[in-house]
């Protein structure tokens, strides 16, 4: 992260001032188009004073953990961003503070996701999910883990504190117990919890996703073939708790509404892409859903009515690999 003192630093003696008419991350000015003069001078002001008087900055970087953590999957703290809760390929959990720069939380869940490959050799499940409560109830230091064998947790990060973790041997648990445990779901890619904290939904390597109570640990509902191939990443909106999207390697991301039967309705939306959807978002107000898909297809789209808003103009690897 660039410091805003280096910034400042980078841009002493930057006489130029930006267009009257410029405003970072309009879309006007995400891809400018033909015939669109002030977008065109706004993004070449903004390359060639901000871009390349940074370049020469070095990024601030903190090792809060050991380099043999190796993780896989990570997520903020919404409520109290300084909070970053990591998931590992080993199938632990961790709790990092930025302000301390240390590790204050530590879990591994129990031996239900050890075991081993065709080879014979150990393995551990990783932790491919996990979701923050949104502090409705005093709840914002709770959050679910999901993992790849489909177990899911919920934790604490109060329990974890002070919590004395030892490595344990083969699939044994260390750390704090869980606050719930909920029913697995079948090669588990995803999880995420609703804007009121009432309930959660999960996703995996197939088309279906099951609805979770929060509170009595319960599988509300089951959708089934919400898209033609599995589902990469599902995401509630972060006010409205009924309003949910499915980003899909069927080159789709939809957007659905569990107060309807989604079977017989259908999606609000659905917005085709030119290749398979890794992931998507809501923009913080939820105005617009932002999807990224294989080698750096890019779009935000209008969650009003699915319409195009932008298309980001990112240079293609030209690599089915390049995971966006």
């Amino acid at each position: 992260m660039i410091t805003e003192e280096a910034m400042e630093g980078a841009m002493e003696g930057v006489s130029d001032s930006p267009p009257q008419n410029y405003r970072a991350g309009t879309a006007q000015h995400a891809r400018p188009t033909r015939g669109n003069h002030g977008s065109v001078f706004a993004r070449d002001w903004y390359c060639r004073h901000v871009l390349t008087s940074t370049q020469h900055c070095q990024p601030l970087i903190t090792l809060v953990a050991s380099k043999s953590v190796r993780p896989r999957q990570f997520e903020y703290n919404s409520v109290s961003p300084e909070y970053m809760a990591v998931g590992t390929v080993k199938g632990e959990v961790i709790v990092l503070s930025h302000n301390t720069s240390t590790v204050v939380g530590h879990v591994r869940p129990g031996s239900s996701g050890a075991g081993s490959n065709a080879g014979g050799q150990h393995y551990r499940s990783s932790v491919l999910g996990l979701s923050w409560l949104h502090g409705k109830g005093g709840s914002s230091s709770k959050f679910i883990s999901g993992m790849d064998n489909g177990d899911i947790h919920l934790y604490d990060l109060e329990d974890m504190r002070g919590w004395n973790y030892a490595s344990g041997a083969g699939g044994a648990a260390s750390g704090p117990p869980s606050c719930k445990d909920y029913p697995a779901f079948a090669q588990l890619t995803s999880v995420h919890v609703n804007a009121d904290d009432s309930q959660f939904i999960a996703s995996g390597y197939s088309p279906h996703v099951s609805l979770y109570d929060m509170c009595t640990g319960k599988v509300v509902n089951n959708f089934a073939n919400l898209h033609s191939k599995h589902i990469n990443v599902v995401k509630f909106a972060n006010h409205d708790p009924n309003l949910f999207a499915t980003s899909s390697f069927d080159c789709s991301v939809k957007l659905w509404d569990v107060r309807t039967q989604l079977d017989k309705t259908g999606p609000v939306f659905s917005r085709s892409s030119d290749a398979g959807v890794v992931m998507c978002c809501f923009s913080p107000d939820d105005r617009f859903l932002l999807s990224s898909a294989v080698d750096n297809e890019v779009r935000q789209i209008n969650t009003v009515d699915g319409s195009m808003h932008t298309l980001f103009d990112i240079p293609k690897k030209m690599s089915k690999h390049n995971y966006t």
